[in-house]
């Protein structure tokens, strides 16, 4: 896995994405059983996104919110564009600067091409994955990796919203993201309606349904 993060991190940083975590060099190093070791060298960061919510999601801003949520996107259009999926949208694939500006990171799911027939990411996957993974028929079955990047957009989204404690969820159906939505009043927080069409137009069933990073 470490040779395919590198691999599509090079790939990413030559696009000069500004943010992409930059990939500053590789070094591989040979342990005294033989075996080599691949290091990753990369920029510090002061904390995750996942930090950051846990800490301040009781109290944090609209502009916060879509501060966060324009430099997420806005890395997913390019990467799109560019006919490269992430497939692992998280919290804790999300760096912060100083500025709070968002970096995203760990590439070693990511794939040239929109179509992709490999089940990877981290729960909560989007429907159509987890359709994949039960699947007993030995067909093989190809998904939008696009379409899953913004069903994780849209949860993340979620993830933002100001609420008692944070908490990460892990729907498998459409409709325990509207009850969630409902449970913690989201469509009720001041300036926070539009962001909650947003994260249900992301989490439909069908991939076809959702937005495109570019609309």
């Amino acid at each position: 896995m470490a040779y395919l993060d590198a691999h599509y991190h090079r790939v990413i940083s030559s696009l000069k994405i500004r943010n992409v975590v930059p990939l500053m060099y590789l070094y591989e190093h040979e342990l005294e059983n033989g075996e080599h070791v691949l290091w990753i060298i990369l920029p510090r960061y002061s904390r995750s996104l996942r930090d950051y919510l846990y800490k301040n999601i009781q109290t944090i801003t609209l502009d916060s919110v879509l501060n966060f949520a324009i430099n997420i996107a806005e890395t997913l259009v390019a990467l799109h564009q560019n006919e490269i999926v992430h497939r692992d949208i998280k919290a804790s694939n999300i760096l912060l600067d100083e500025n709070y500006v968002c970096y995203l990171t760990d590439f070693g799911t990511a794939r040239e091409g929109t179509f992709n027939d490999t089940i990877v990411g981290t729960m909560p996957l989007p429907p159509e994955m987890i359709s994949a993974l039960n699947n007993e028929s030995g067909m093989v079955f190809t998904y939008n990796g696009a379409a899953a990047d913004i069903y994780s957009f849209g949860l993340l989204l979620y993830e933002m919203h100001p609420k008692p404690y944070y908490q990460r969820i892990h729907p498998q159906r459409f409709e325990e993201v509207q009850h969630l939505l409902q449970q913690h009043n989201v469509r009720s927080v001041t300036g926070f309606a539009a962001i909650a069409k947003l994260i249900e137009a992301c989490a439909q069933d069908k991939p076809s349904a959702r937005p495109s990073a570019q609309t």
